[in-house]
This record gives C-alpha cells, structure tokens and sequence, in this order.
C-alpha cells in the first residue's frame, strides 16, 4: 500500500514539473525572448563574418 502512495505522488510531481515546464517555455514564447537572442546572436555573427 506503501508502494501505491509513493508511486502515486512521484507520478504526480512528474506531471507538475512537466506543466510548469510547459508554462515556462509559453511564457519565454509570448515574450519573445527566443527571437531576440537569435536576432542578436546573428547580428553578431553577420559584423565579425
């Protein structure tokens, strides 16, 4: 019975860290800090090319 309750509450926080994965990576999305790094990123590869 032991075994059941352990099982249960480590599916359970698999699953928390899997939604508030999901969010954080959302949140990065709508805010557009994933375009700006690339847009910077290139920028600076294009001036050193």
């Amino acid at each position: 019975m032991g075994d059941a309750i352990t099982d249960g509450s480590i599916r359970l926080m698999v699953s928390l860290l899997k939604s508030w994965r999901n969010v954080r990576e959302r949140e990065r999305k709508r805010c557009g800090l994933q375009s700006n790094v690339a847009a910077r990123s290139f920028l600076n590869a294009s001036s050193y090319g």
